[in-house]
């Protein structure tokens, strides 16, 4: 995911969670300017907390819905890239993520690869919200003792997305983009 990012980006790593891979890649790549984005406080205090516990200068982050976010002017389309993992469906994850990112930047989504069936349901989404499938790379991880198989997909925005997205939380999941 690293090697797909350009050099100096501002990332949005939403769902953050636990601080992956926003983590991750601030240690790896400080050349990027990350906002680890959760809406659970316990979440991104630890964030915080592992960050100035490590050093890590070049990560900040914000408590908040991701689709309350897409909708404020300081973050709509103002993200070279933006990543999540195992947040939720791919549909749904692209009506949260790329209306962040600004056109030309991307969206780097990992997903385990049980959830294949997810790119096919969410290609409307994808156009709909202004981007293109660029890639989809295959990975098999192990640990010594589990095979974990996962998917990188990557996501470029070409044209700004409908200002109606993201849609609160109820009317994505009662109503997906398919």
């Amino acid at each position: 995911m690293a090697d797909a990012i350009s050099n100096g980006a501002c990332i949005a790593d939403i769902g953050s969670g636990a601080g992956f891979p926003a983590l991750p890649l601030a240690i790896v790549r400080d050349d990027l300017k990350i906002t680890a984005i959760d809406s659970t406080k316990k979440k991104t205090d630890f964030i915080e907390y592992a960050a100035k516990s490590l050093g890590l200068a070049n990560i900040k982050t914000v408590n908040d819905r991701a689709e309350i976010m897409g909708h404020k002017p300081e973050y709509r389309e103002k993200f070279d890239a933006a990543t999540a993992r195992a947040v939720t469906r791919m549909n749904a994850l692209c009506e949260l993520c790329i209306p962040l990112v600004k056109i030309g930047g991307i969206f780097a989504a990992m997903k385990s690869r049980e959830t294949e069936s997810e790119l096919p349901e969410a290609e409307r989404a994808i156009q709909l919200l202004g981007g293109n499938i660029i890639s989809d790379n295959k990975y098999t991880l192990t640990d010594g003792t589990e095979i974990l198989e996962r998917d990188l997909i990557i996501i470029q925005k070409k044209r700004p997305s409908p200002e109606i997205y993201p849609r609160n939380g109820g009317a994505i999941a009662k109503k997906p983009l398919i």
